[in-house]
């Protein structure tokens, strides 16, 4: 972006330089009054400007995390974990695998179907369901997610991890960011989609938000980008936008 940016400014200043040349050298336009040198320099300043201002308030405007959107088939999907914790005359842990139907069992009951099931209301569901057949009592009911935690992290790879997780904590599952890693980078990805860029991804993170409640659903993939070493090539367009000014700003005669 930085880049475009920089071309812009360049390009405007010196269309703008070739324009009043060419304007001056004219007795006047009929009909206009000419422009005083210092309107000139003013409105070829004020141009050039414009695209680095519209940047500027891109970049203050505050990033917006998308929320999930829960399908009216439930969130629950074959394959999908259940970590579930049942109090019976002991209390027991068991990992649920949700069914091609989009059912679960537990223990040796019939299957229970999740089709229409939230995330939210997992837990009193399979409580309720858990009770018409024994006497006991779900008292959790944790879904996870898979995902792939990728790039400049220790360990990456695909993982299972709690719905209410963040994504800071996520990747701590995978070692931890490298001494590589662009933490100002990390983007979240759906195939070849990129749905949480760098600014939303950070905002989710300082505002510590679960993976339940932003756009982050199973299969996708968190990457976490490589510091970037020195751009020349960047350095060189900057020294021609300042070249570009000095030259347009030359021509105008403004020293």
């Amino acid at each position: 972006m930085f880049l475009d940016v920089t071309l812009s400014l360049s390009v405007v200043a010196q269309d703008m330089a070739m324009i009043w040349q060419r304007r001056s050298a004219w007795s006047g336009w009929p009909g206009r009054s000419r422009l005083s040198v210092g309107g000139q320099h003013c409105l070829t300043i004020a141009l050039s400007l414009m695209p680095l201002l519209a940047v500027a308030a891109q970049n203050a405007a505050p990033a917006v995390i998308p929320r999930r959107d829960h399908p009216q088939g439930g969130d629950f999907q074959p394959g999908d974990r259940i970590l579930l914790t049942l109090r019976m005359d002991s209390t027991m842990t068991d990992t649920l695998t949700v069914q091609a139907d989009r059912s679960v069992i537990v223990q040796k009951l019939p299957p229970i179907s999740l089709v229409g099931i939230g995330r939210a209301e997992l837990q009193p569901y399979l409580s309720a369901q858990v009770q018409h057949f024994i006497r006991g009592e779900v008292i959790a009911a944790k879904p996870f997610l898979r995902l792939g935690i990728l790039g400049e992290v220790a360990h990456p790879g695909f993982y299972r991890v709690p719905v209410g997780m963040g994504l800071g904590d996520a990747l701590m599952v995978a070692g931890g960011p490298s001494p590589r890693a662009d933490l100002s980078h990390i983007t979240v990805r759906r195939g070849t989609t990129t749905i949480l860029d760098a600014r939303r991804t950070r905002a989710a993170m300082v505002a510590g938000f679960p993976l339940d409640e932003i756009d982050v659903d199973a299969g996708d993939e968190i990457l976490v980008g490589e510091k970037r070493s020195v751009n020349w090539t960047l350095i060189s367009q900057a020294a021609g936008l300042g070249t570009g000014l000095i030259l347009a700003l030359h021509a105008l005669k403004v020293f």
